[in-house]
């Protein structure tokens, strides 16, 4: 991946977002009620080093509508200028 010039590192992780809160929710003692089973989250990170320059930037869509969402955060990344 390169953005303005700079090249990085890309990855797209995907995960049960019920699970998470039914973990967190034992840690935390928190109401998770709310989160429906089996809703599914996709995030991508994209992690740029220019110098000692680090930018990271991640966004999180529901999985299913990934490929909707994911189309303006590509056209986020080609409005990026980065400069030292």
């Amino acid at each position: 991946l390169v953005v303005s010039g700079v090249r990085g590192k890309m990855m797209v992780c995907e995960w049960d977002v019920s699970q998470m809160a039914k973990m967190l929710g034992k840690e935390k003692g928190g109401d998770m009620s709310h989160i429906p089973e089996g809703q599914m989250v996709k995030q991508v990170q994209v992690t740029l080093l220019k110098g000692t320059l680090a930018i990271n930037m991640t966004a999180s869509f529901p999985a299913d509508q990934f490929d909707i969402y994911y189309r303006p955060f590509q056209q986020f990344l080609k409005t990026l200028k980065i400069s030292e």
